[in-house]
């Protein structure tokens, strides 16, 4: 189907794709404001969701096949309605991209283990978004800035194969009180599920992230430096202490 084929068909309520399909271009039911209903079906050959492909319409779920490979920027964003991505057994996903589902009603993500990329304000706005599940046998690599802004999520576990976590890639996620970090982590590692450190030499000896759910935090004495942005949005925190014989040498920017 390609680019803008039933962009801004506003009539269009029900589609049901067949499984011969293999991609969807850009912006192919942009804006379609009363498409609800858009069943992929099981069987699928779906390769490719272009970018804009469903930006705007008002779907409410959607069943990812296994034949997909890559979700372009925008595809979903602003479908107001959708609470329900599911995405089928032994998926072939690779990539979420930029705002993919930017400001959708999402409330609960299963990522697929085949995804090594999550792209910039990927679920960002997503304000109903409390459980983000990345299995422990993942391949996710990258975790780009604002990936998770204005969510809800409470609890995040990152797994071993993480090994970028952009500076911002978390802002504005007030609900957050745990984080945790693989211990087969080379690069990150999480410290009283409150902090991520970074891998400095050698040594996670340097702050990249604390939780924002925070009021009151003390920074242990072996952390010799505290990253840019790693309390950039912690708007709660009232009282910052070091331990005795804190080694911090400078907080600067990456």
């Amino acid at each position: 189907i390609e680019q803008y084929a039933f962009s801004c068909d506003i009539q269009i309520e029900n589609i049901s794709l067949p499984s011969t399909v293999e991609y969807l271009g850009r912006r192919a039911f942009h804006a379609c404001e009363k498409l609800r209903n858009f069943r992929i079906k099981p069987d699928s050959k779906l390769e490719i969701i272009g970018e804009e492909a469903l930006c705007g319409s008002a779907i409410e779920k959607v069943s990812i096949p296994s034949s997909l490979q890559v979700i372009f920027d925008h595809s979903f964003r602003r479908c107001k309605h959708l609470k329900d991505v599911e995405f089928r057994s032994y998926s072939n996903l690779k990539k979420i991209g930029i705002c993919a589902f930017e400001s959708t009603s999402i409330e609960k993500i299963s990522i697929p283990s085949s995804v090594t990329v999550i792209g910039r304000g990927a679920f960002a706005n997503c304000n109903k978004l409390k459980i983000v599940e990345i299995p422990d046998n993942s391949k996710l690599e990258k975790i780009n800035e604002f990936t998770f802004q204005s969510t809800s999520i409470e609890s995040l576990s990152l797994p071993s194969s993480i090994t970028f976590l952009n500076d911002c890639w978390s802002s504005f996620m007030p609900k957050m009180s745990k984080i945790t970090v693989s211990p087969n982590n080379q690069r990150y590692k999480s410290y009283k599920d409150i902090f991520i450190l970074y891998n400095n030499d050698g040594n996670f000896d340097s702050l990249v992230f604390c939780v924002e759910s925070l009021k009151e935090v003390t920074i242990p004495s072996f952390i010799k430096i505290i990253r840019s942005q790693a309390f950039r949005n912690n708007k709660q925190i009232k009282k910052v202490c070091f331990e005795k014989n804190s080694n911090l040498n400078v907080a600067k920017s990456n």
